[in-house]
């Protein structure tokens, strides 16, 4: 059985400027089968994702009024189940540059090869940081799609 991490936000906090920092290591490699690191869910239209796809890319993902506000999928592949990332996520949409909204840091590096890049909207706010979401570390809300590995 799969462990996770549910968390019902009380009260947001900002929902422009945030930055989620996480260590990772596989431990399974699964073709076909995408591995939910963070997943904050409002509804079907509404949320936010952190996760490997099933091509083992890095994916940040936002749906926002049946819309994606948010798409970036790595070129990079994350493979190594031998490795531990450290992985960043820095959110900033009152950045009036589209490009540096979201940026994404692997090893202190920052990644800037991806096969998509959908930016948010200046000033958008995300669904991440919203009091009426579901927090999910670990896994999708709403089916069996887990992390495999270890979290920090």
């Amino acid at each position: 059985m799969a462990t996770y991490l549910t968390r019902t936000q009380a009260a947001g906090t900002s929902r422009k400027i945030f930055t989620v920092s996480m260590w990772i290591k596989k431990t399974t490699n699964s073709p076909g089968h995408e591995q939910y690191i963070f997943h904050s869910w409002n509804d079907g239209n509404n949320r936010f994702m952190v996760a490997l796809q099933n091509d083992d890319t890095l994916q940040i993902r936002e749906r926002a009024s049946a819309s994606t506000s948010l798409q970036i999928d790595t070129n990079r592949k994350f493979r190594d189940t031998n490795a531990w990332y450290h992985i960043v996520v820095a959110y900033d949409t009152t950045d009036s540059t589209a490009g540096d909204r979201v940026k994404i840091y692997v090893n202190g590096v920052e990644e800037t090869s991806f096969a998509n890049e959908t930016q948010p909207d200046e000033n958008f706010q995300t669904k991440f940081n919203d009091g009426s979401t579901t927090l999910n570390i670990g896994r999708m809300n709403y089916n069996s799609e887990y992390f495999g590995g270890y979290l920090a």
